[in-house]
Formats: C-alpha cells, sequence, structure tokens
C-alpha cells in the first residue's frame, strides 16, 4: 500500500536496526516496544535526522512509502540536500553539471505516488517531477531484506546500509540500494 507496513524483524539486521527510523503519529519521544526493538521518534525528530543526514553530501537516504508525507519528507530532504550541494536552495529543479546521483531515494509497492488519492494520470505527473527535482523514484518495490554495509565498515567509515529490493510483479527483477538511512513512513490514517 501507499503507507505500508514494517519490514518484519527477521528481515532486517540487528546490526543495521540504529540507521532504521520510523515515523508515526505519535507526538511521545522514543518508544521502544516489548517486543519489538526499533525506536519510534517524534515526527519533528524523525524530519530533523533526516534533513541533517540529506544536507551531507555524501549520505543517502531512503524513504519507503509514497504517502503525502513520504512525498513531503523526500522533497524537504532533496531540497536540503541540494542547498548544500549548489550553496543555495533555488535551482529550479535543474542539476548542476558536475552534480552527483540523487542522495534521496523513495521506495514503496504501489504503482506511483498518492495512487491511492489520485488518479493515475496524476500520479505519473508526480512522479515525473520527483525525478526531475533529482529525487529517485523506485514504484512498485518492496523491501526484502535489509542489512549493514560491510563494504564500509572496512574502509573505515561508520557504515551504512543495503536495502534488497524486487519490483512487486517480478521478484526476480531486484535491486540494492546503499543508504545511510532508512525512514518508514508507517503513518495510519
Amino acid at each position: 500500500g501507499s503507507r505500508g507496513s514494517p519490514p518484519p524483524m527477521d528481515l532486517v539486521d540487528k546490526t543495521a536496526l540504529s540507521r532504521v527510523l520510523e515515523l508515526r503519529g505519535t507526538a511521545a519521544g522514543s518508544i521502544v516496544t516489548e517486543h519489538d526493538q526499533r525506536i519510534t521518534l517524534s515526527p519533528e525528530m524523525v524530519r530533523n535526522i533526516t534533513f541533517m543526514a540529506a544536507s551531507d553530501p555524501n549520505s543517502n537516504v531512503c524513504i519507503l512509502g509514497s504517502g503525502l508525507e513520504a512525498l513531503e519528507l523526500a522533497c524537504a530532504a532533496n531540497n536540503s540536500s541540494n542547498r548544500r550541494k549548489n550553496g543555495n536552495g533555488n535551482n529550479n529543479g535543474k542539476k548542476k553539471k558536475n552534480s552527483s546521483s540523487s542522495n534521496v531515494s523513495l521506495l514503496f509497492g504501489n504503482a506511483g505516488p498518492l495512487s491511492d488519492r489520485v488518479p493515475r494520470y496524476l500520479s505519473s505527473a508526480i512522479t515525473k517531477r520527483l525525478k526531475l527535482f533529482g529525487i529517485d523514484v523506485r514504484e512498485r518495490s518492496l523491501v526484502r531484506y535489509v542489512s549493514s554495509d560491510d563494504n564500509q565498515k572496512k574502509n573505515g567509515d561508520v557504515g551504512g546500509l543495503e536495502i534488497h529490493a524486487s519490483k512487486s510483479y517480478d521478484s526476480l527483477d531486484t535491486c540494492r540500494l546503499e543508504a545511510d538511512l532508512l525512514i518508514g513512513m508507517y503513518v495510519r490514517m
């Protein structure tokens, strides 16, 4: 769905849990449930951490979900990233020459962003606009496994995440994304 559900704990490497954040509709601070080792932060805290990670030109942020909150967070994080790269936030959707690839990815299982709320042609237009602004949009993709990136650890870095995903219509069509932060937008209405 557009809001999705968190990947089961069996599919998330224990060493990768510190880089997986969830955004839920709660104003409480950090919450750790009995059976779940994931930490849930307030929406403001998740946004601040996302902006901080996106403003680093060497980091990648992956957002799970295609709801309005996920789109807003992806656009704001991309804007924060572009300000850092370009020196200001006004690039009018155009990449500068020698600009590196996108460091904000949007991953969801639907056919398009907001596809449960808007007609297909508007969802396609939203996808085109997001890609124009430099956001890596991966529709109809399901997370299969989240692990720590061992290559970064070998180089002395803190280490990031490897997100293994496959298309919802073809489980053999897979991809691997590298990210420093994974945000799950599991907000229920």
